[in-house]
């Protein structure tokens, strides 16, 4: 697996990220069973993108909270 490091402008890209049938953040402490369901629903459409370990929006502090 390829690791690379982001730098702030992609930082931010990611946390203004608006959240629809493409695009997707998800905290690192989701159920797997809710995981799947997103897997699925891309899987089912037209795919996206799917970022794990980003905080919600309405979330407060810090909200990169990677592996």
């Amino acid at each position: 697996m390829e690791v690379r490091t982001i730098d702030k402008d992609e930082l931010n890209s990611l946390l203004d990220l608006n959240e629809d049938h493409f695009n997707d953040v998800k905290s690192k402490r989701i159920n797997p069973g809710k995981l799947q369901e997103t897997f699925v629903a891309f899987a089912n459409s037209d795919g996206g993108d799917l970022y794990i370990g980003i905080e919600d929006k309405t979330e407060t502090g810090e909200r990169v909270v990677g592996f």
